[in-house]
């Protein structure tokens, strides 16, 4: 589960209203997971309870939810390596920031550790070397970049990147985690200012919720930490 989700044209302006409100207030306020006491919600083509089920989503699915309509929200969500839309009813999701936050402890130019009682979280960046990757160029126009180690890629919009993640490490009292070179791969330029942990201790799930851009190529990513393990991440780009 690995795919990102890609804003289709309806939605460019919400999104930007979102991402100026979050910039502006450090918070995140639309990374929301499925959270209905069935176990599962359904997913309607249209805002209304009459419309077709288009899907289901189980409890913990990562969505980001955009706009709403009366009773209902459009959202946005990946399932199966494809990136899909719909809307469900406003009650059967949780914003990511309802749970506790694990708050900042440390940062410099190359590292952030956020960190509680039994918690920590260390995310670190590093140059973007270049060498040590393979590109493809766009047919029209040969200086911009399409692939990056035969990968679509996050962080830039055709140009070389500058960073890069190194790693991020999640220590839960005693245990440490590593998350796997698939958690970071092609995610470039991140803004460790901009990373935000929340804790939701009934599940036992950790979230690390990051906003990266170099200016043009703005992209969240999300990742999942669920039972002491790396369980998923969710990118969502195109404002």
């Amino acid at each position: 589960m690995l795919n990102p989700i890609k804003l289709t044209m309806k939605k460019i302006n919400v999104v930007i209203t979102i991402l100026v409100t979050i910039i502006a207030t450090n918070k995140h306020f639309s990374q929301s997971i499925i959270n209905d006491k069935d176990g599962f919600v359904n997913v309607r083509k249209e805002a209304s309870k009459v419309s077709k089920v288009i899907d289901t989503l189980k409890k913990g699915h990562l969505i980001y939810d955009l706009e709403r309509e009366g009773q209902w929200v459009m959202i946005d969500y990946y399932k199966n390596n494809k990136s899909f839309s719909g809307y469900i009813y406003n009650d059967r999701f949780k914003r990511i920031a309802e749970f506790k936050e694990i708050k900042r402890k440390s940062i410099n130019t190359n590292e952030v550790v956020l960190s509680n009682d039994s918690i920590e979280i260390k995310v670190t960046k590093a140059t973007f070397e270049p060498k040590k990757h393979h590109f493809n160029y766009s047919k029209e126009n040969k200086k911009v970049i399409t692939l990056i180690d035969k990968k679509h890629y996050y962080g830039t919009d055709g140009e070389v990147p500058k960073t890069q993640y190194e790693a991020v490490q999640v220590k839960i009292n005693d245990k440490l985690i590593q998350l796997p070179k698939s958690a970071t791969e092609n995610l470039y330029e991140p803004s460790l200012q901009n990373i935000t942990v929340h804790h939701d201790e009934k599940s036992n799930t950790i979230y690390i919720d990051a906003i990266n851009s170099d200016g043009a190529g703005g992209y969240v990513v999300v990742w999942k930490i669920k039972n002491g393990k790396f369980d998923d991440r969710y990118i969502f780009y195109g404002f």
